[in-house]
Order: C-alpha cells, then structure tokens, then sequence
C-alpha cells in the first residue's frame, strides 16, 4: 500500500479525512506493506523466549551469587558492588550492579528453586 499500511477510516467520521489504523488491528498489529507483523502470538512467544533466556542466566549466576551471600554480603547493595567488582555485567550490559537488578535476580531465583529448577538452598 503507497499509504504504509494506514487506511482510510470511512466509518469514524464520515467526509472526514480521518486516518487511523484498521479496526482488525486492535488486538494485532499488522503492517499491511508485509514487512512484519506482531500477533499477539508472536509476542506470546517472544516473552516466553526472554523468559526462558532469564532463567538460564539467572542459574549461571547462582552459583557466584551464593558465594557471594556465603561470604558475608549483607545487602543487596553489597551484593551488587560484589558483581561489579567482578567485571559480570547485568542483563543489559551494564557494568555497575543496583539494588534492583540483584533483587529481580533473587526473586527469580527464587522462583525457579520453587519450580524445582534449581536446589533449595542449604543452610550452613
């Protein structure tokens, strides 16, 4: 389509030149010039594909982040600034390790010890 995948909308307002997206569109997005196209199928997908890369990321860590508890670290401050001296870079590939990062990595640690996908944890 010469209007990149916009259409006319005839039934919005009528006589006015109104362009808008197809009504079909609401729930899909579709670029009707057939460069792509985001189904919610595609995007079901697609998060279940970063979420799985999480995980397998986040028990490469678990055991450096374990140690790193063992050895004393009482926050999750102190456990980001143990990451970061290490040179391990976040999920983003940022160098520096926030509170935040660490305690989505633990949650999802977590999570995934609840699963059964990684050893409860051992005291002492």
């Amino acid at each position: 389509m010469a209007d990149g995948g916009w259409r006319k909308h005839a039934t919005v307002n009528p006589g006015v030149d109104d362009w808008r997206l197809p009504v079909e569109t609401v729930s899909t997005w579709i670029c009707h010039g057939g460069n792509m196209a985001f189904s919610s199928f595609a995007r079901e997908s697609a998060r279940k594909a970063n979420g799985e890369q999480a995980d397998e990321r986040a028990l490469t860590l678990a055991p450096i982040l374990a140690e790193i508890q063992a050895s004393g670290a009482p926050s999750l401050y102190a456990i980001g600034a143990a990451l970061t001296r290490r040179g391990i870079r976040t999920a983003h590939g940022n160098r520096f390790w926030g509170a935040t990062q660490v305690h989505n990595l633990v949650k999802r640690l977590d999570r995934l010890t609840a699963g059964g996908r990684l050893p409860p944890k051992r005291d002492g």
